[in-house]
């Protein structure tokens, strides 16, 4: 049995050999998914030891990501414009920049304006989702060649209620 902080050193260093610019964050994010707690239960509890089997199952997750995998394909879920999204491997990951497109918008438009929106190559749905979010009375389509990422973004649009518009 290894103490939390003990684990998050030795991974936070495994992934920085690998040239990972986050590595303590990500190896934070990886032991909490783990664990199924949040980081801050990892800093309360660093002085806490973990069985093998929770240690084992951290590990694989940091060998995913030591090999090149994203956080967000790893745990299945990414933030965006401080929402959550699911994401996969048929999506790409968004990006805090693209958040941009969505001040865009707010600057043109009230938030009491309709508007039809269409989404080309909508992926995970993140923006198209995002801006119906912030305008209530506005519409969109998404679109996307890939029927696996129109699921994805079918889910997150149902996460957020947003079937009919």
């Amino acid at each position: 049995m290894q103490k939390i902080k003990s684990i998050l050193n030795d991974a936070s260093r495994e992934l920085k050999i690998q040239n990972i610019e986050t590595s303590r964050l990500d190896s934070e994010i990886l032991l909490a998914y783990a664990l199924g707690e949040s980081k801050e239960y990892l800093v309360i509890n660093s002085d806490n030891s973990l069985n093998d089997q929770k240690i084992s199952k951290f590990r694989s997750l940091i060998r995913r990501r030591a090999d090149g995998e994203s956080i967000s394909n790893i745990i299945g879920k990414r933030e965006f414009y401080g929402r959550e999204f699911i994401v996969n491997c048929h999506v790409l990951d968004p990006r805090p920049d693209t958040e941009l497109i969505i001040d865009i918008i707010r600057e043109i438009y009230i938030k009491e304006e309709s508007f039809s929106i269409l989404d080309l190559g909508t992926g995970s749905g993140c923006i198209l989702t995002s801006i119906l979010l912030e305008f209530p009375n506005s519409v969109g389509i998404g679109t996307d060649i890939s029927e696996n990422a129109l699921n994805t973004a079918k889910i997150n649009a149902e996460k957020y209620l947003l079937n009919d518009r």
